[in-house]
């Protein structure tokens, strides 16, 4: 009786195990076109408020390339475990704007952080947003805020430093109270599309 009963629980807990993993499957289809829907119209308001005047973002296929060899290109100078993700051409009527370009680093308090920037034909940065991020509550994620993110927008420099003493230079920008690895992240990943551009751009 007791061994027919432990078999018993066991085909039990199997097969609630496989209608539960039938479920999340499931739920998974569903969710996962509207999810990445959404993404995608987050990502696009985010570039058009860069460039409000662009119709399009365009991919090219010599950046795509160079973006899937990125990790290697910024590991030669000096960035530990950066990429970038993106390229994106900004164009109104054919014309070229400028470029959006996405970049992820690994070294966030909460770990990747993706950014994205707006640069002019000029190398001027035009806007600034955070795309991903998984930071403290209330620390890191202070990031996202008008208050962090406006300091990029309007400079036209090769590196950006960050500063807890204020920022006094064109090529600084305050840290985030309390969340310096936060701040350390952000401009990584904001520096390496900046490398990237410089050199391939």
């Amino acid at each position: 009786n007791k061994k027919s009963t432990i078999i018993k629980d066991t085909v039990i807990l199997l097969i609630i195990t496989i209608v539960s993993g039938f479920t999340l499957a499931a739920v998974n289809n569903v969710t996962r076109e509207p999810i990445a829907y959404a993404r995608t119209e987050e990502k696009n308001r985010a570039y058009r408020g860069m460039f409000k005047e662009a119709d399009s973002f365009e991919e090219n296929e010599t950046l795509v390339e160079k973006c899937n060899t990125s990790e290697e290109f910024l590991k030669d100078k000096g960035f530990n475990g950066t990429k970038v993700d993106e390229v994106l051409i900004a164009k109104s009527n054919n014309e070229t704007l400028g470029y959006i370009i996405n970049a992820t680093s690994p070294n966030g308090y909460g770990g990747n952080i993706q950014i994205s920037i707006g640069l002019n034909k000029e190398g001027e940065i035009q806007g600034f947003e955070i795309l991903s991020i998984s930071e403290t509550v209330g620390l890191g994620m202070k990031a996202k805020d008008d208050e962090f993110k406006s300091q990029f927008a309007g400079k036209n420099v090769k590196e950006i430093k960050y500063t807890k003493s204020g920022a006094s230079a064109e090529d600084e920008i305050n840290a985030i109270s309390g969340a310096t690895i936060t701040t350390s992240a952000v401009t990584e990943a904001v520096n390496s599309a900046l490398v990237f551009a410089e050199e391939n751009i």
